[in-house]
């Protein structure tokens, strides 16, 4: 996988396709820094939750194997 690595709904407009309406367009992205994975919301709807704490848009957030990562509705375990 490369970085940065966005996740959205548009087919063929980021890396990471969740097709659900509660995602938006262009939801979030995960960047690579330090040997450290970080996770940013970009701005969406329905938000991005790390371990069911909501973050807040444009900040990043170091994340790390087994954190339960929620955008908006969906929820997938980092590994």
């Amino acid at each position: 996988t490369e970085f940065p690595y966005f996740i959205g709904k548009i087919k063929g407009g980021v890396d990471g396709v969740i097709s659900d309406p509660s995602i938006s367009r262009i939801h979030a992205k995960l960047i690579e820094r330090e040997n450290s994975i970080y996770l940013a919301d970009l701005g969406s709807l329905n938000g991005t939750y790390v371990n069911n704490i909501l973050l807040l848009p444009h900040t990043e957030y170091p994340i790390k194997e087994e954190d339960k990562i929620k955008f908006a509705t969906i929820t997938f375990t980092f590994q």
